[in-house]
């Protein structure tokens, strides 16, 4: 079955793919990943509509709707599970040669 655009994934479904967007949306810029950082390092996590505000008046180019924020920082720019990345890389670049560690 189709599934709704912005829908959250059923039980068992996968979360979106980390530098992917979803069909229909356009890629994320450079401007809006910074917009988002920016917005979620001044005002915290918890009010994800108050973040898409801060996205679209910040990088006023296309609207992001709270879930594509909040999914969009979880998944690619601030995972939890992945490890240690160089700074100024997301989760879908490579890892550097030689991998991190101490």
């Amino acid at each position: 079955p189709h599934q709704q655009p912005g829908a959250r994934p059923r039980p068992g479904q996968k979360p979106p793919r980390p530098g992917v967007a979803p069909a229909g949306e356009a890629p994320w810029s450079v401007e809006e990943d910074t917009a988002l950082l920016r917005a979620v390092h001044g005002y915290g996590s918890a009010n994800w509509e108050l973040i898409s505000d801060i996205v679209s008046s910040l990088a006023p180019q296309r609207y992001r709707s709270p879930k594509a924020c909040h999914d969009r920082c979880t998944y690619t720019l601030l995972p939890h599970d992945e490890g240690p990345r160089e700074p100024g890389t997301t989760l879908s670049d490579p890892p550097p040669p030689g991998g991190a560690g101490p």
